[in-house]
C-alpha cells in the first residue's frame, strides 16, 4: 500500500486500493469533518428491532439521510417515535461499509421546535399555578342535566359529529355551536371570543348554555399550542359557565385542561360527561320509586299498629284523670274556705290595731292640751305677779331686788317652757315608734295573704296543666287519624308521579334515534361519515352508507330526482 493515503491529490501515479481501504479512508475523512452535528428532518421508514435498536431515514423535501439509534439512546427518548414525526437529532456522521452508504449515529433526539416551547410552557404553567388558576377550590360543579350545551370547535371536523351522535344516543339536548379555528395563530383569539360571547348572552333569552365544551381532535405539540395561550387560560378560569376541556387524545395535556372545571380525555367522553344515559336515569327513578313505596308502606304499617294500640289504651281516656280532677276540686274548696277564714281573722286584727292607733292619737292630743293649759296658767301667774308688784310700788321705781326677782321668774318660765318642749318631743318620738310598730304588725298579715294567694295561683296552674294534658291526649288521637289521611294522600301523589315518569319515558323513547330507525327511517352518510340531509349533496355514482337500526349497508347513487 502506498505511503500517501490522499486519494484526492493530483499525483500522476494512480494508487491502487482495496475496497476495504477505500471504505476506511472515506469513513475517517467523514468522521473527522462531521464529528458532531445536529440535523432536523422527518422520520420515515422506521424499523424497530427486537434488540431495541432503531433504524430510520431523516428526510426533507430534497434529500434523505440514513440514521441509526442504538438501544441505550432509544431508551432515553421520552416521546413516541413514529413515521412522519419532525425531530432534531444530535450525533456523528459515519459510513456503513457493508452497503457503501453514509449514515448518522444518533446520540440524542428531540421533537422539532418542542424544546423552546416546552420551556416556555413550563414557565407559564408555574406562573398560572402560583396565581391559583388551577386550584380545585375555584372550579365549578357541572349541571346534572343541562338544557343547553355550548360547543366551541371547528364546524368541519369529525369532533362535532362524534359529539352530536353521542348526545343523541344518551340524552338529546339543545346544542349551540360557536365555530372557531382550532389550529393556527387565530385559534386562541377566536376561542376567547366564543367563551366571552356565550357568557354575555342574557338569561332572559332562554338560550344561555348551562355548560361549555371546548373540543378538538388529536395533533402534534405545535398543533395544540394555541390551547396553552395565557389569555385563553385566564378566560377559561374567569368563565361564569362551567367549562369542559376535550382537547386531543387522553395523553395530550394543555393548560386549559388544568384551568377548566372538568377535563375529558376525548370529545366523545365529553359528551358522556355532559348528560347521563336515559336508560340509567329511568332505572334510577324506578329504584327510587321502589324504595319510596317500601318506606311509605312501612310508615303506614307502623302508624296502623300505633293507632290500633292507642285505640285499645284510650277506649275511656277519662279514667286516667278522673281521680286527679276530684282531688283538685277538693283542694279548691278547702282553699276557698281557708282564704275566707283567714281574711275574716285578719280583718278583726286590723280593726283592733286601728283602735289602738286612735287611742294613741287621743292620748297625744290630751297631753298637748294639758301642757298648753299649764303654760297659760304660768303666763297668767307671772302677769298677775308683775301687776301686783307694780301696784305695790305705787309708781315708785322698782328696787334692784324686785328687778332681780322679775328676771329670775322669767328665766324659770323659759326653763319650764324648754322642759315642756323636750317632753313633747320625746312623747312625739315614742308615738312615732309605736305607730311604726303597729304598721309593721299590719303589713305582716298582708304578706301572708300574698303568700296564700301565690299558692292558690300554683294550684290553679296545676289544674290548668292537667286540663292541657287531657287536651293533648285528644289532639294526639286526632293527629294519628290525620297522619293516616296524609299517608294516603302521599301515596296517591307518588302514584301520579309514577304515571308522569312513565309518560316521560314514553316521550324520551319516542325521541330516540333508534326508535325512529325502527319505524322505517334511514340515515345516509357519505364516505367521510358526514350526514346527507339534502339531495343536492348526492353525487351520481357515489357510494354512500345507509344506517338501519340494526346495522349499515352501502348503496350506489344511480340517479336522483328533486
Amino acid at each position: 500500500m502506498s505511503n500517501n493515503p490522499d486519494l484526492f491529490s493530483q499525483s500522476p501515479i494512480i494508487q491502487e486500493y482495496t475496497v476495504s481501504e477505500i471504505s476506511t479512508l472515506v469513513r475517517n475523512r467523514l468522521e473527522q469533518g462531521l464529528e458532531r452535528v445536529r440535523v432536523r428532518g422527518e422520520i420515515s421508514n422506521l424499523s424497530k428491532q427486537s434488540s431495541g435498536h432503531l433504524y430510520f431515514d431523516l428526510k426533507d423535501s430534497v434529500a434523505v439521510l440514513n440514521a441509526a439509534c442504538w438501544r441505550p439512546v432509544a431508551a432515553r427518548i421520552t416521546f413516541s417515535v413514529t413515521d412522519g414525526t419532525q425531530v432534531v437529532v444530535t450525533g456523528r456522521m459515519t459510513t456503513y461499509p457493508g452497503r457503501s452508504r453514509y449514515q448518522l449515529i444518533v446520540d440524542s433526539m428531540d421533537l422539532a421546535g418542542q424544546g423552546a416551547l416546552l420551556l416556555e410552557l413550563l414557565e407559564r404553567k408555574k406562573k398560572l399555578e402560583v396565581e391559583g388558576l388551577f386550584s380545585q377550590e375555584r372550579k365549578k360543579k357541572l349541571p346534572f342535566l343541562p338544557r343547553t350545551v355550548g360547543l366551541i370547535t371547528s364546524p368541519t371536523g369529525a369532533v362535532i359529529q362524534d359529539i352530536l351522535h353521542r348526545l343523541q344516543e344518551r340524552f338529546p339536548v339543545r346544542l349551540l355551536l360557536w365555530p372557531v379555528a382550532v389550529q393556527g395563530n387565530m385559534a386562541a383569539d377566536q376561542v376567547i371570543k366564543a367563551i366571552e360571547g356565550f357568557n354575555n348572552l342574557p338569561l332572559s333569552l332562554g338560550y344561555r348554555p348551562d355548560v361549555l365544551v371546548i373540543a378538538r381532535g388529536g395533533g402534534s405539540f405545535e398543533d395544540l399550542w394555541p390551547f396553552n395561550d395565557e389569555r385563553l387560560v385566564r378566560s377559561v378560569a374567569a368563565s361564569s359557565i362551567p367549562i369542559i376541556s376535550a382537547i386531543g387524545h387522553e395523553t395530550d395535556t394543555t393548560l386549559i385542561d388544568l384551568a377548566a372545571d372538568y377535563r375529558a380525555p376525548t370529545p366523545t367522553a365529553a359528551a358522556e360527561i355532559i348528560v347521563p344515559a336515559r336508560q340509567d336515569l329511568l332505572r334510577q327513578l324506578q329504584e327510587i320509586y321502589v324504595r319510596l313505596n317500601l318506606l311509605f308502606q312501612q310508615k303506614f304499617d307502623k302508624g296502623h299498629i300505633l293507632l290500633t294500640g292507642l285505640g285499645r289504651v284510650f277506649e275511656r281516656p277519662e279514667n286516667l284523670y278522673e281521680t286527679q280532677l276530684q282531688q283538685l276540686d277538693e283542694i279548691d274548696e278547702r282553699l276557698h274556705r281557708a282564704i275566707k277564714r283567714f281574711c275574716s281573722d285578719k280583718k278583726q286584727y286590723v280593726l283592733a290595731v286601728a283602735d289602738k292607733l286612735n287611742y294613741g292619737t287621743n292620748q297625744i292630743r290630751f297631753v298637748d292640751q294639758h301642757y298648753q293649759q299649764i303654760g297659760q296658767r304660768l303666763r297668767s301667774s307671772i302677769e298677775t305677779l308683775y301687776y301686783h308688784r307694780q301696784q305695790q310700788a305705787g309708781g315708785i321705781s322698782i328696787s334692784q331686788a324686785a328687778v332681780w326677782r322679775f328676771y329670775q321668774a322669767r328665766d324659770n318660765l323659759i326653763l319650764v317652757e324648754q322642759q315642756l318642749k323636750s317632753n313633747w318631743t320625746s312623747r312625739q318620738h315614742d308615738s312615732q315608734v309605736r305607730l311604726a310598730t303597729y304598721a309593721y304588725q299590719l303589713v305582716s298579715p298582708l304578706s301572708l295573704v300574698d303568700s296564700l294567694f301565690n299558692n292558690l295561683k300554683t294550684q290553679i296552674h296545676f289544674k290548668n296543666y292537667l286540663y292541657r294534658q287531657v287536651v293533648q291526649k285528644k289532639n294526639q288521637e286526632f293527629h294519628i287519624a290525620q297522619e293516616y289521611v296524609n299517608i294516603r294522600q302521599l301515596q296517591r301523589i307518588w302514584e301520579e308521579l309514577d304515571q308522569r315518569i312513565d309518560n316521560l319515558s314514553s316521550t324520551l323513547d319516542g325521541l330516540s334515534v333508534t326508535r325512529l330507525l325502527k319505524r322505517g327511517f334511514l340515515l345516509a352518510h357519505d364516505q367521510a361519515g358526514g350526514l346527507l340531509d339534502d339531495i343536492t349533496k348526492l353525487v351520481v355514482g357515489e357510494t354512500i352508507q345507509l344506517q338501519f337500526w340494526n346495522g349499515t349497508a352501502e348503496a350506489i347513487i344511480k340517479g336522483k330526482q328533486p
